[in-house]
C-alpha cells in the first residue's frame, strides 16, 4: 500500500489543489499538525473527471518537449504561455483516494508519456524545495516563479556574458577561462545576454535580459531583487538563483540551450537547486535567435539528456547533449500496481553491438578476409561500445524475463541468421544474454548488416551496421549505427504475428526467410484496385446489395486481381490457414500495399456466381473454402478473415511510448459540406455525429481547421471522426471539412492530432492519396496517431458515413476490445448488409492497441 504521505502522491494532489480549491470543496485541516499548509485533500470527483483533471496538467501547454524545427524566441508580449500549474502543499490525503489519484496519473501518464520537465509556478519561490520530493520517484520538476511583465526578451549567438556585484572583477576573471576552453559564449560588457552576480550589488541597475545570481549565501537574497525588478521594457525577463560558488556548471547549460532547451529546463537538469522565475514568453524559450548575419552555428538538436535519463550526469559520463548513442528516452516499465506503464530513468541498457576478430574488439574498419563475430545484447553500453541510439522500450509483459528475437540480415548470408536473447525486465543494471553471428568479410568494400530485434513476430526495433571492409581505417574513422524505432504496440495482450514482413526498402521481405519481392512491379496495383472499385463505390447511387450486377461484377474483379497479387507474393510464402496475422514494417511516406485485399480462392471466371456464405458466413476467422472459377466469395479476402498490421518507421525520433489501451473519448469530428449534397434526413453527416454521441457520449463538432487544432490542444481527444474530401493539387494532397476549410499534407503536425488517438478518415481514397513525400495517413500515423483507418475507393456521404457508424458500434461490441477486432467484425457487417465499402477499409497504424469504450453518460 502506497503511504498517504508519498511524494508522488503529495506532488500530484498539490497540482490539483488550485482546482479543488475552486470548487469549494474537498478541502479539510488535519487535525494532528499545526501547519497551515498541512492540509488534507478529499476527491469528491468522479474517477473519470479526476483522470480529466490530471490530463490536462500534461497538457503541452503545461509542460516543454523539444520542438522539431528550431523557431526564433517570441518576442512580443501577446505570445506570453498559457497557464503554468500552481502548486500548493499538501500534507496528507484521504487514505480513501490514495489509489484512486495514483491510477489517474498511471493513465494520464501511459498515454501523454511522463514529460521532460513539469513547470510548475510556485509563490513564494522559497517553496521550491518542498517541490522536490517529487524528484526522488523520478519526476522531473522545474519550480519556476513567474510574473508578468511587457519585457521584450531575446537570446542571441553566441551568447554574451557579464558580471556585476562586488565580486565582479574575480567572476569575469573565472568567465574568461572558461570561454578560453572553447565553451560557445563571450565574455563582454556591451549589451549582455546574461549577466552574473556574484556579492552584494544593486541588481536593480543591471540591464540584462537575464541574471543569474550566484553564491550558497546570497543567491537567495539576490535572485528575491531581481525577479521583482519589472520597472521597465529593459527590466530583467529571466532571474535564477545559483547556491553554488563555482561555475563549472556553466559550460553544460550552454550545452543545453544550444539544443533547444529552455535555460530554466536546463538549470534544472544541471543545477536541480536552482531557483527559476520569469516572464512567461521568456519562460517558453526553446532556441537561441541568430545575432551575427551569415552564422550557420552547429546543428541545433532537438533532443534532451536530463535529469530523467541521465542520473549520472554528474560524474563520468558524457556531458550533456554529448551521449555517444544520442540517447534522450529511458526505456518504459510498468508501474508498481502494474496498470500502466511509465518511463523509467533508471534503465539505461541498449541495442548494443560488438566486432570481435578472436579476442580483439573491431571498431574502426573491418579487416579484410577475416572471419568475425558480430555480438548483440540489450545492455547499458560502455566505453567504446557500439549501440543502437535512444534506449530499448521494455516490453509491457507480466513475467521477469522476456524473450526477444534478433533476425541479423547481410548479403554475406545466404539466408537471414536467426537467434534469441533473453532480457531481464525488473534488473536494471542486468545485461541480456547475447546472440551472436559470424562471417568472413570480404576483400574490400562497404558492408552493411540489418539488425531487426522482434517481439512476439513484430519488429519493435531495427539498427544498420555500416562498415568499410579496409586493412586500415582513414583519420576518425570508425564503424556507424543507425537506429531506426516502430510505432509497435509491445503487450502481451497484443495479437501475436504469424509472419513478419518488412516493407520499407525497394522490397517487401520475409524477416524470417529473407525472401523478398521488388516492390516496383506492385505499384500499380494499388492504383488499379483503387480505379476499378471507385468507377464503381465512388457513384452517388452505389450498389447497396450483392445481388446488383454491379456489384457482383466488381467482386469478380477485386478476386481476379486479388489472386493475381497472391501469386506476385507467393515467395513470401504468405499462405496456410494457420495465417491468421501478417505484420508488415513500413515507413510514413510509403504507400499501402492492398495485402487486405489477397484472394485464398481460385480465381473466378467474369460472371461467376456468388458462394452461399453470402448468405451464411463463415464462423470469423474462417476462409471460405467453396472457390472455384464459377464460384466468387467475399470471405475469401483477407480483409474478412486476417488481421494486417501496419506498424509505421519512426526515423530520426524516439521510441514511442506504450500504449495500454484507449478509452475513445472525447470524441472530435468534422464533416464536409460535399457529404451533405444527397437530400436525404438526416444528412450523413448528422448520421455520424448522431452515433459518436450514442456511443461515446459527448461529441464536439467543428467546422475549419484551426478550430480543429485548438479543440485537440483543449480536450486531448482519443477518437478523431473525419467525414472529409480528399484531393491533390499542386502537387500536395489536402483533406478539407466544412466549407472548404483544407489541411495540406505537409502541414499536418502533432497539435493537429494529439497524443495517439484513433483517426477514423472517411474519405475518397483515403489510405491512398499522398503526394510525392507521403500519404495522409501515414503522416498522420507518424505525426502521433495511435491507428488511422482509412478507405482504398472514392465513396459517398453516405456509404462514408455507414462505414464509419459499422467501425464505430464493433469498437463499443466487445470490451476490451482491439481495433483489428472491431475491422473484422465491421467489414462483415458492412458485407452482410451487401457494401462492399467493408472490404476496401484498412488501417494505418496499431491495430492490435485495446481499446475500451464507455458508454454515454
Amino acid at each position: 500500500m502506497v503511504s498517504k504521505r508519498d511524494p508522488l502522491v503529495r506532488f500530484v494532489a498539490g497540482l490539483l489543489l488550485p482546482t479543488i480549491e475552486d470548487l469549494g470543496m474537498g478541502l479539510g485541516t488535519d487535525p494532528d499538525e499545526t501547519d497551515d499548509y498541512r492540509l488534507t485533500l478529499r476527491l469528491p470527483m468522479r474517477d473519470e473527471d479526476l483522470y480529466r483533471s490530471v490530463s490536462t496538467l500534461l497538457q503541452p501547454s503545461v509542460w516543454w518537449k523539444a520542438q522539431r524545427t528550431p523557431a526564433p524566441m517570441l518576442r512580443a508580449p501577446k505570445t506570453r504561455a498559457q497557464w503554468l500549474p500552481c502548486w500548493s502543499g499538501i500534507w496528507s490525503i484521504a487514505d480513501e483516494d490514495v489509489p484512486r489519484l495514483l491510477t489517474a496519473w498511471d493513465r494520464a501518464t501511459s498515454r501523454r508519456g511522463v514529460p521532460d520537465f513539469i513547470r510548475v509556478s510556485v509563490n513564494p519561490y522559497e517553496r521550491a524545495d518542498l517541490l522536490r520530493l517529487a524528484a526522488r520517484l523520478g519526476q522531473p520538476v522545474v519550480p519556476t516563479v513567474r510574473w508578468l511583465s511587457g519585457v521584450e526578451f531575446t537570446w542571441h549567438y553566441p551568447i554574451r556574458v557579464t558580471a556585476a556585484g562586488s565580486s565582479k572583477d574575480r567572476l569575469l576573471e573565472e568567465l574568461r577561462i572558461l570561454a578560453r576552453d572553447g565553451n560557445d559564449f563571450i565574455v563582454s560588457g556591451d549589451y549582455p545576454d546574461v549577466c552574473f552576480v556574484r556579492g552584494y550589488g544593486d541588481v536593480a541597475g543591471v540591464e540584462c535580459g537575464t541574471v543569474l545570481a550566484m553564491g550558497r549565501k546570497d543567491a537567495p537574497r539576490l535572485f528575491g531583487s531581481a525577479i521583482w525588478n519589472e520597472k521597465s521594457k529593459d527590466g530583467v525577463a529571466v532571474a535564477a538563483g545559483i547556491p553554488r560558488d563555482d561555475l563549472a556548471w556553466w559550460p553544460k547549460v550552454i550545452d543545453a540551450l544550444l539544443r533547444n532547451i529552455p535555460l530554466d529546463c536546463a538549470l534544472a537538469a544541471v543545477v536541480p537547486d536552482a531557483c527559476v522565475g520569469g516572464i512567461s514568453a521568456a519562460l517558453t524559450a526553446t532556441t537561441l535567435g541568430y545575432h551575427a548575419a551569415g552564422w550557420r552555428g552547429p546543428a541545433i538538436q532537438t533532443k534532451f539528456v536530463g535529469p530523467g535519463t541521465r542520473p549520472d550526469m554528474e560524474g563520468e559520463s558524457p556531458e550533456l547533449g554529448a551521449s555517444a548513442s544520442g540517447s534522450d528516452h529511458g526505456s518504459l516499465s510498468r508501474a508498481e500496481d502494474g496498470s500502466a506503464l511509465v518511463p523509467d530513468p533508471g534503465d539505461l541498457r541498449r541495442l548494443v553491438l560488438e566486432f570481435r576478430d578472436g579476442h580483439h574488439k573491431v571498431r574502426s574498419v573491418l579487416p579484410p578476409n577475416r572471419e568475425l563475430a558480430l555480438e548483440v545484447a540489450v545492455a547499458r553500453p560502455k566505453r567504446g561500445q557500439l549501440t543502437a541510439g535512444p534506449a530499448v522500450v521494455v516490453p509491457n509483459a507480466d513475467q521477469r524475463v522476456l524473450t526477444l528475437d534478433v533476425v541479423a540480415n547481410c548479403s554475406l548470408w545466404a539466408h537471414p541468421q536467426r537467434s534469441q536473447v533473453a532480457w531481464t525486465v525488473d534488473d536494471h543494471e542486468q545485461d541480456s544474454t547475447s546472440a551472436v553471428f559470424t562471417f568472413v568479410t570480404p576483400d574490400t568494400g562497404a558492408m552493411v548488416i540489418t539488425i531487426d530485434l522482434l517481439f512476439r513476430g513484430r519488429i519493435i526495433e531495427q539498427a544498420d551496421v555500416y562498415g568499410a571492409v579496409r586493412e586500415r581505417a582513414l583519420p576518425g574513422e570508425r564503424l556507424r549505427v543507425q537506429v531506426r524505432h516502430t510505432s509497435a504496440t509491445i503487450s502481451p495482450t497484443a495479437t501475436s504475428a504469424n509472419v513478419s514482413l518488412d516493407a520499407t526498402g525497394s522490397e517487401i521481405r520475409n524477416v524470417n526467410t529473407g525472401a523478398a519481392v521488388p516492390l516496383g512491379p506492385l505499384d500499380g496495383i494499388l492504383d488499379a484496385f483503387e480505379a476499378q472499385a471507385s468507377r464503381v463505390l465512388g457513384s452517388g447511387d452505389a450498389p447497396e446489395s450483392l445481388e446488383d450486377p454491379r456489384a457482383r461484377a466488381l467482386l469478380v474483379d477485386l478476386a481476379r486481381r486479388g489472386a493475381s497479387l497472391r501469386d506476385e507474393l507467393a515467395e513470401l510464402w504468405l499462405d496456410g490457414a494457420d495465417l491468421a496475422s501478417v505484420s508488415v514494417h513500413v515507413r510514413g511516406q510509403s504507400r499501402i500495399l492492398p495485402l487486405e485485399l489477397i484472394y485464398e480462392g481460385e480465381s473466378p471466371e467474369q460472371g461467376a456466381s456468388l458462394c452461399e456464405h453470402v448468405a451464411t458466413p463463415p464462423p470469423l476467422g474462417e476462409v471460405c473454402n467453396q472457390t472455384s472459377p464459377r464460384v466468387v466469395c467475399p470471405y475469401a479476402f483477407w480483409s474478412l478473415n486476417r488481421a494486417v498490421v501496419r506498424s509505421v518507421e519512426l526515423s530520426k525520433a524516439r521510441p514511442r511510448r506504450l500504449l495500454d489501451s484507449l478509452m475513445l473519448k472525447p470524441v472530435l469530428f468534422a464533416a464536409t459540406e460535399l457529404a451533405d449534397q444527397k437530400l436525404v434526413s438526416p444528412t450523413p453527416s448528422d448520421a455520424l455525429e448522431q452515433a459518436c454521441a450514442e456511443l461515446f457520449g459527448a461529441v464536439k463538432r467543428v467546422r475549419t481547421w484551426p478550430a480543429w487544432q485548438h479543440q485537440v490542444g483543449v480536450t486531448a481527444p482519443e477518437l478523431l471522426v473525419l467525414l472529409a474530401h480528399t484531393e491533390v493539387g499542386a502537387g500536395e494532397a489536402t483533406v478539407q471539412i466544412g466549407t472548404g476549410s483544407s489541411l495540406a499534407r505537409p502541414d499536418i503536425s502533432r497539435s493537429m492530432v494529439g497524443a495517439s488517438p484513433l483517426v477514423l478518415l472517411m474519405a475518397c481514397a483515403s489510405a491512398v492519396v499522398g503526394d510525392q513525400f507521403g500519404t495522409l495517413a501515414g503522416t498522420l500515423t507518424t505525426h502521433g496517431a495511435a491507428a488511422v483507418v482509412g478507405s482504398l475507393t472514392a465513396l459517398s456521404g453516405d456509404q462514408g458515413s455507414r462505414a464509419a457508424v459499422a467501425v464505430l458500434r464493433a469498437l463499443c461490441s466487445i470490451s476490451p476490445n482491439t481495433l483489428s477486432a472491431a475491422l473484422s467484425i465491421a467489414r462483415r457487417e458492412l458485407v452482410s448488409q451487401g457494401l462492399l465499402i467493408g472490404m476496401m477499409l484498412v488501417a494505418h497504424g496499431e491495430v492490435n492497441v485495446a481499446v475500451e469504450p464507455r458508454g454515454a453518460p
